[in-house]
């Protein structure tokens, strides 16, 4: 999408007067298809590069990656962009140009010894920011779980009043994977979590429970309709 959905006003206003930028948007979805997940996660960086090049007072460019994206380093990773095995450019193109049955046919291919197509392609655009940055100010993240510091008391803890989560999805699913027997009540313990938080993110995560086992969830077409 042209100028990431903005229009011509906003975008000159943005250039103009913004001087921090925090990018973290991205598919978590550790299921998505690869284009798609190409074109979000690597595509979006580098359309926020290309605009934060022309951003007339940018002082920071923070982008937001995930303690996950070098889940195949052995050993202690340090805090360092690790070469991808697929330049980040390219890939991007050939997934752009190419249809989507051929690209999401080869994921295996591509994601090599990667879990999932959200690590693959976090990774990626780290490597694409540290190749197209130029001399922007720019800083990499990677949060695992986040969680307050102290309980905010203005949010009143009433029943039915709901809850934000800050579960990041990378952290529940390798537990389960890592302990594919684990109740929801003992993943709820192990986070500090509500049950009800914990179900929820698994069902997000498409996991469900099927003979002591949490397994990918599948759906038959009457539960679609």
């Amino acid at each position: 999408m042209p100028n990431i959905g903005l229009s011509w006003v906003d975008m000159e206003r943005i250039k103009g007067r913004v001087d921090v930028v925090f990018h973290v948007a991205a598919i978590v979805n550790f299921s998505a298809a690869l284009d798609k997940a190409v074109i979000t996660n690597v595509g979006g960086t580098a359309a926020v590069l290309a605009i934060a090049k022309e951003m007339l007072n940018l002082q920071a460019l923070v982008y937001v990656s995930t303690a996950y994206c070098n889940c195949t380093v052995d050993g202690f990773i340090e805090e360092k962009v690790y070469q991808s095995r697929w330049d980040p450019m390219e890939l991007l193109r050939e997934v752009m140009e190419s249809p989507s049955e051929e690209i999401n046919r080869r994921t295996k291919e591509f994601l090599i010894d990667h879990p999932n197509t959200y690590s693959f392609t976090k990774q990626l655009a780290e490597n694409l920011i540290a190749q197209e940055c130029g001399d922007l100010p720019i800083a990499i993240v990677r949060p695992s779980i986040g969680e307050n510091g102290e309980r905010d008391f203005s949010l009143e803890d009433k029943e039915g009043r709901g809850h934000t989560s800050s579960l990041d999805d990378d952290v529940l699913l390798a537990l389960v994977e890592k302990t594919p027997r684990t109740s929801v009540r003992e993943l709820a313990g192990k986070l500090s979590l509500r049950r009800s938080i914990v179900d929820d993110h698994l069902k997000a995560i498409g996991k469900v429970k099927r003979h002591a086992n949490w397994v990918p969830l599948t759906l038959n077409n009457r539960h679609k309709n």
